[in-house]
């Protein structure tokens, strides 16, 4: 449909130009133009959203302070509850006042507070987690997208006005009911996944369901998108048709009910999305206009943008347009280049429909095979569908996952045509729950059928031989050239009447650009921000990786949240040797995860674990036996690394410098494995937590070989007792790295080991001002480059 008329004035002729859905391109430009304007002017928003930062850096992340704000939303968490509010002003004594328009309070008051209260809070306001590891969940990033800032501890909330909402009162209690109806009617695993579904509630979503769904390519169904928005707004609107109600009755109660259920599930991004093109297609109808479903994907967009600019950076807003792009873009010219031109496509439609109205009245034979093309059919606009979806998304999915669920496409064949049967049948469950509860345990009893076959799909597809794909993450640069080619494409395919398969050949290149990296030219060592522990990664030119320690005692679950994405975001799908220094926990932790996670799933392998020799009452340490059990659980090979042990690979020599076999420590860390490391001129020296007789053992081994190092990752997190004056006038590094937790309770690093630094003017690192550092190394060159300051 044509919109948009220019004229351009000849000498000798008018002519008259039309631009197709010009929407778009206006909605599109002024996008463009807001994203242009707040990324150069990306300083200037960041004081202005982030006043406190020196402040919160001064004080150790946390301030005391005062916050006045409208509540009106609240969530159970396992240990406190969530609280939003808006219009915020913060009082910081001898502070500015800074006014936001988002925060979140966590407290364990809520009874009391009705949406609309505006409320004080006295409590600790301090930063969100900022990642400090590639692969790592940023917190600070994703509550920037969604246009919160800072979180307060509350430890006293008064109630400075009680006037209250009445409309969105109401909604919290119906949200609070319906939750209530979903946990009275199923068990806690398949409550949390309605909640979510349903509600958007992901507090009580278990979270091993939630890696479930997305490693298997369904994680989609867990969030509210336009599947979930069009299944309620249609079987509304048609049960008030049915009804008798007039269409445009009909309509406008529809929208009631579209906006009254996107602001009591919170109206997340998918979610507005999905509300803003429903709220477009009815108000096409009632004003009786053609719906296009590009132009109000570009309305859509922009309305978002404007409200939030962070939020274009999101993986929920580029999944969401990027879907919905892959249906009205890449389908249409999958269909064209398989049926043919369009009028192919109509002279082969008739012909189809023809031939089904034979069948149909026909012999039964006739209509079981019409009624198997018909499903045939519909299976092959399923896949083509699919298939769109994933050229779409597959760079965003990379990028932000770092893998591909192989079986993805055809899981989601088998659980889609049940989704609009999950959420009708648990919806229509939740409100019956309110009035006629044995009712709606029939309905519920549906719906935990439908879970339970999902989680058995997921299941069976994870057990299938490589169920998915770790790829890493693909540079910025890949993903451009990547759309460029598939938008170039599109655009050829659009000037043609007669279309070749030539577009299937150019699309798998750009697939095959973008899923195979770049081959390194350089080693690379990565000393990774475990908090107060140790992990380190180094990677050689041909593959070959190894995981030394990988421990926290700052912080839980380092192997799920930082060892794990870390992998999967460099492509790494195999640790060639997996080596623990000694056997504390700070740094064996996370390997342990790892081997449990190795044990269960199939997409990451640990070739070898090496573990050093001690003495026998070093051995019976819990856990050094602890390693031993979790390795051969996972069926890991296990070898001791001693003093005099070698490894060469082409450049890289990692030479074990101590503990001899059976060697007798003081203590555990003394035993610590030290590794030297050597790539062409570049030497790096390992220490673990050497200290005392260990490192007296080390020290006369390199006066005897009189080596010399560029990089030493210090001994013991910095520790005094550890590293003294003439081991480092024998190593001479120029780098020392640090690995230990901010304001950690040792006080690592010591001010005396940093002074013995400073004296020999050595470069230092720590992890807790670098973040994850980073040492390349080249045939005649190294640098060493912190995670921070790469990402400033």
């Amino acid at each position: 449909m044509y919109l948009l008329e220019i004229l351009i004035l000849s000498s000798d002729s008018k002519e008259v130009i039309y631009i197709r859905r010009p929407c778009v391109w206006i909605c599109t430009i002024c996008m463009l133009l807001l994203v242009w304007f707040h990324a150069t002017h990306m300083q200037e928003q960041w004081q202005k959203n982030y006043p406190y930062e020196a402040l919160l850096t001064k004080n150790n992340d946390k301030i005391n302070a005062c916050i006045k704000g409208i509540y009106y939303r609240a969530e159970s968490t396992d240990s406190s509850n969530r609280l939003y509010l808006k219009k915020v002003s913060v009082h910081i004594s001898g502070q500015k006042v800074y006014n936001f328009s988002n925060m979140i309070v966590y407290s364990d008051q809520t009874s009391s507070l009705i949406p609309g209260n505006t409320i004080q809070c006295f409590g600790t306001l301090k930063n969100f987690a900022t990642a400090s590891n590639p692969g790592e969940f940023d917190q600070k990033q994703y509550y920037r997208e969604l246009n919160f800032y800072y979180q307060l501890y509350a430890d006293q909330i008064e109630v400075v006005s009680g006037h209250s909402n009445i409309f969105f009162t109401k909604l919290d209690e119906i949200r609070h009911q319906l939750s209530t109806s979903i946990e009275s009617g199923l068990p806690d695993k398949q409550a949390g996944i309605m909640q979510a579904v349903l509600l958007g509630q992901k507090t009580e979503l278990p979270s091993d369901i939630k890696q479930l769904y997305q490693q298997n390519g369904i994680g989609h169904l867990l969030a509210i998108s336009g599947l979930h928005v069009t299944i309620f707004c249609f079987g509304i609107f048609r049960l008030l048709l049915i009804c008798r109600l007039p269409r445009r009755i009909s309509i406008l109660a529809t929208i009631s009910f579209l906006i009254s259920y996107g602001l009591m599930t919170g109206f997340s991004i998918s979610t507005s999305r999905a509300v803003i093109m429903m709220l477009l297609l009815f108000a096409a109808d009632l004003l009786h206009r053609s719906y296009d479903l590009l132009s109000s994907l570009a309305i859509s967009a922009c309305i978002i943008t404007l409200q939030n600019p962070y939020a274009v950076y999101s993986c929920s807003f580029l999944l969401s347009y990027f879907a919905v792009l892959g249906i009205a873009a890449i389908l249409p010219a999958l269909q064209m280049i398989i049926v043919g031109d369009s009028e192919k496509r109509r002279a082969k439609l008739r012909k189809k429909r023809r031939w089904i109205r034979e069948k149909q009245q026909g012999t039964l034979l006739d209509k079981c095979q019409c009624k198997l093309f018909l499903l045939l059919e519909k299976t092959t606009q399923s896949l083509l569908a699919s298939a769109a979806i994933q050229l779409t998304t597959l760079p965003i999915v990379l990028f932000f996952f770092y893998e591909i669920p192989v079986y993805g496409i055809f899981l989601n064949l088998l659980v889609l045509p049940l989704v609009s049967y999950l959420v009708l049948i648990g919806g229509v469950a939740c409100i019956l729950g309110l009035w006629l509860p044995f009712m709606s345990h029939f309905l519920f009893g549906t719906t935990y059928c439908i879970l339970s076959f999902y989680e058995y799909l997921c299941r069976l597809f994870q057990r299938l031989p490589i169920h998915s794909l770790i790829l890493g993450q693909p540079q910025i640069s890949r993903i451009v050239i990547y759309y460029i080619i598939l938008a170039l494409s599109l655009l050829w395919i659009n000037k043609r009447t007669i279309i070749k398969p030539y577009p299937l050949l150019i699309w798998t290149a750009a697939v095959i650009l973008l899923l195979f990296p770049i081959p390194r030219k350089y080693f690379k060592a990565v000393f990774l921000d475990v908090g107060q522990g140790d992990g380190i990664l180094l990677q050689h030119t041909d593959g070959t990786t190894f995981l030394i320690d990988g421990g926290s005692t700052s912080k839980n679950n380092i192997g799920e949240y930082c060892l794990i994405p870390y992998l999967k975001s460099q492509g790494i799908h195999c640790i060639d040797y997996m080596i623990m220094t000694h056997a504390d926990k700070d740094h064996i932790s996370g390997q342990l995860e790892l081997m449990k996670y190795v044990a269960d799933r199939q997409d990451i392998q640990i070739r070898k674990l090496l573990l050093p020799l001690p003495s026998q009452e070093m051995q019976s340490e819990e856990g050094y036996r602890q390693m031993i059990t979790a390795a051969k659980q996972a069926d890991i090979p296990i070898q001791t690394i001693c003093a005099g042990d070698h490894l060469q690979k082409g450049a890289l020599s990692v030479a074990c410098l101590h503990p001899k076999p059976f060697f007798d420590a003081s203590s555990a860390n003394a035993y610590s494995t030290t590794l030297e490391v050597t790539y062409y001129s570049t030497k790096m020296l390992l220490c673990g937590d050497l200290e005392g007789d260990g490192e007296q053992y080390v020290l006369e081994q390199l006066k005897r070989s009189g080596t010399r190092f560029n990089i030493l990752k210090v001994a013991h997190h910095g520790s005094k007792n550890s590293t003294s004056a003439e081991f480092l006038a024998q190593v001479q590094p120029q780098y020392a790295i640090i690995s230990c937790g901010k304001n950690n309770r040792y006080g690592h690093p010591h001010r005396e080991l940093l002074s013995r630094l400073n004296s020999i003017s050595a470069h230092i690192l720590s992890t807790t001002e670098q973040g994850a550092i980073t040492v390349y190394a080249g045939r005649d060159s190294v640098s060493v480059l912190g995670y921070f300051d790469k990402n400033k």
